[in-house]
């Protein structure tokens, strides 16, 4: 099953000390912040693809009602916020917030899964997502001899597929990484 050799691809991937070394999530911390209080409100949000965890203190620090999700809980380093251990494009339905961020993971599911994956992060958010995609190859996958980021489409291809289940509020990209946030269109 594809959801186990990506569950079992990532464990690797955490338990490498170079991987941990750096969030993408962590450095957006302040302008997704920023952007939830300017087009909505701060209160329940699910950081989909959590990683440590660290993007997710940052959250609940700064006021949101934090879960985190992944599907690697080796990766997890913070304590006190509810963690869920489950892949993305298979969440439980119970799943629920205001508001969701998903940083630096898109590119990393399956192709084959990406609109799947999507369609739960949808069904689990109500109000505002944020996501940050990078649009380039992977370099940190050689440490375990693997591709880690295997969805790498274009800015207006991801846009056209984020666009079928939200309503584009803020789009900004610099060649690398892909910066959207919308509204649900529940």
């Amino acid at each position: 099953m594809i959801h186990e050799q990506e569950r079992a691809k990532y464990k690797r991937m955490w338990d490498q000390p170079e991987y941990r070394g750096f969030s993408p999530a962590e450095q957006i911390i302040g302008i997704a912040h920023s952007m939830f209080k300017k087009y909505g409100s701060i209160g329940t949000l699910i950081d989909f693809g959590s990683g440590t965890g660290r993007a997710s203190w940052r959250f609940h620090d700064l006021g949101h009602e934090v879960t985190m999700v992944d599907f690697a809980p080796n990766a997890v380093e913070v304590e006190n916020i509810d963690f869920i251990d489950s892949c993305l494009w298979h969440l439980p339905s119970y799943l629920k917030a205001q508001n969701g961020f998903c940083s630096d993971v898109m590119e990393h599911i399956p192709t084959e899964m990406v609109s799947q994956t999507l369609d739960c992060i949808h069904h689990a958010t109500t109000d505002l997502m944020l996501f940050q995609i990078a649009l380039t190859p992977d370099s940190c996958g050689q440490l375990i001899g693997e591709t880690l980021h295997l969805t790498l489409w274009t800015e207006s291809q991801w846009r056209k597929e984020l666009n079928t289940r939200w309503t584009e509020l803020h789009t900004e990209t610099n060649g690398y990484n892909l910066l959207y946030l919308g509204r649900s269109n529940h």
